[in-house]
């Protein structure tokens, strides 16, 4: 009889610690949004004690690169960035409740990447987006901006790379997921649950009957009636940059993108026009309200394989970089991070930047003041 309560005492005992899990999973958070009410970023400070930092005005990011920062502020690095990068092996892909991220835990024995600054090592833990971007360039925004985040296991400190993202015609199959993840989002019992992505490798859609065939061969000979869209308002072709040598450029063409002309990094007066025109889209972009549900956030998307080499190609391995001393810049916008911002663009197609408007709305903290001196941002001789 003993040995049965025990029995039932531990049950009871393992059932409420898994109560406990998920209770501590689901308890909401402070609430912020990027939005103009009481929950935006000029009221994060006051939402929470831990937020207070949100409104210091002295080391915060984002900043905006220009003849008055550059110098006083930030540093115009050169040289590589000591790195370690591989291809990551299966992690997942979810939309937060306030970005489309990418969690990174390596398992033991497992690759660890990362960058060093000062001698000092910061592994990837994330990496995620926003849209517009945060930083800009002489006031303007990019389109998007990817952050990669590192955190040093030594003592916690943060570091992360930004990287502004241009739209193009073409999906870059880095970027692949985030449409697999808006459509399973919105048509959650479509497809096959926990189908996993790999976003280096072409997948095989099977035999193709003789209609559809027929339909692929008149799209062929349309592109090539419009070969050199993709170009035009671009100083170069991304194709040979981000597409991978041995992949075919035209299994990367997403059909609904063909015809559409490229558009221009930082364009300000079409930069609604780059994403849909629906007033539903604009209204969202405009009140800083992620149009997805709640019930998104649980939503995953497994990876098998995120490579990073169209990337570090494009970007020559985070050669030239903007570097300075700021903050996270979403709650609790912690102080002390190491950035270093790409002054080189990478690709985002335009249908992948329409899914993650669609997912994440509009994200992008304002330019914040930020007055450190150079010397103290400085990672060495350049």
């Amino acid at each position: 009889m003993k040995l049965v309560l025990t029995a039932i005492a531990t049950l009871l005992l393992v059932s409420a610690c898994d109560s406990c899990r998920l209770a501590k999973r689901h308890i909401p958070t402070i609430h912020w949004d990027y939005g103009a009410d009481h929950s935006g970023p000029s009221h994060w400070s006051i939402l929470d004690p831990a937020y207070v930092i949100c409104s210091d005005t002295m080391n915060q990011s984002p900043i905006d690169f220009n003849p008055h920062t550059i110098g006083p502020i930030a540093t115009c690095a050169n040289a590589d960035l000591a790195m370690d990068y591989k291809p990551l092996q299966n992690t997942v892909a979810h939309w937060n409740g306030h970005t489309v991220e990418v969690d990174w835990t390596p398992s033991r024995g497992m690759h660890n990447n990362s960058i060093t600054l000062k001698g000092k090592k910061y592994n990837l833990v994330q990496f995620h987006f926003h849209t517009p971007s945060e930083h800009r360039v002489n006031n303007r925004h990019a389109d998007a901006e990817l952050h990669l985040v590192h955190r040093s296991p030594e003592d916690q400190a943060v570091a992360v790379v930004g990287v502004l993202l241009e739209v193009v015609a073409q999906n870059v199959r880095l970027f692949d997921f985030v449409k697999v993840l808006h459509d399973k989002v919105n048509v959650p019992c479509a497809g096959v649950h926990g189908e996993e992505v790999a976003v280096d490798k072409e997948e095989d859609d099977g035999d193709e009957d003789g209609e559809e065939a027929e339909e692929e061969k008149d799209a062929e000979d349309e592109d090539e009636d419009k070969e050199g869209v993709f170009e035009t308002q671009h100083m170069e072709s991304y194709e040979d940059r981000y597409v991978d040598e041995n992949q075919d450029n035209d299994t990367n063409i997403d059909d609904d993108a063909l015809g559409v002309d490229p558009v221009p990094l930082v364009n300000p007066d079409s930069y609604f026009e780059n994403f849909n025109n629906d007033g539903h889209s604009k209204n969202d972009l405009c009140h800083g309200r992620a149009p997805t549900s709640e019930g998104a956030v649980k939503i995953d998307v497994p990876l098998k394989v995120v490579n990073f080499a169209p990337l570090l190609r494009v970007l020559d391995k985070f050669t030239d970089r903007w570097v300075y001393q700021g903050s996270l810049t979403t709650p609790p916008c912690s102080e002390h991070v190491s950035w270093n911002v790409m002054q080189k663009t990478f690709p985002i197609g335009i249908q992948q930047l329409k899914a993650l408007v669609a997912l994440q709305g509009f994200n992008a903290r304002g330019i914040m003041e930020n007055r450190i001196p150079k010397e103290e941002d400085r990672e060495g001789p350049m």
